[in-house]
């Protein structure tokens, strides 16, 4: 009888799935540990001051009744926009520090690539950088 009797070292595969595990978890580690520092960072590096006029102007912008924004051609509900607006904030990182860094890098569509606009109940389209810098004028004469 001729068998073939193939012995299968089990050193190498054992030693590659503890190498897969432990790079799975050093990945997840890492990914939590950037997820953590940028939302501390973002924390840390704004004035409280100014994180409330941009809560304003978000929550502003949730509050339209009856409007559409426009973001590459494409409309979408004032809940969307808001939704948006908080991830581009917080993705934003350390680049907007002041409620002006916000309105001109995320209201202004540069954070998105295109300009963004908003479509009023009566049907009246302005420009998104255009409204916060009102509204910031509207929370501005509120504090005085």
């Amino acid at each position: 009888m001729n068998e073939k009797v193939q012995f299968v070292n089990t050193i190498p595969f054992f030693t590659y799935i503890l190498l897969n595990e432990y790079f799975l978890i050093r990945r997840f580690a890492s990914s939590l540990t950037s997820a953590f520092s940028l939302t501390a960072r973002q924390v840390y590096t704004q004035d409280p001051k100014e994180l409330e006029k941009i809560l304003f102007l978000i929550s502003s912008v949730e509050g339209l009744k009856g409007a559409l924004f426009i973001w590459n051609s494409r409309e979408y509900s004032v809940k969307t926009a808001a939704d948006t607006l908080r991830l581009a904030l917080k993705k934003s990182g350390d680049n907007v520090r002041t409620v002006d860094d916000f309105i001109i890098l995320c209201g202004s569509g540069s954070f998105f690539g295109a300009p963004c606009k908003i479509r009023l109940f009566g049907g009246k389209t302005i420009e998104t950088e255009d409204y916060f810098w009102e509204t910031l004028k509207t929370f501005n004469s509120r504090q005085k």
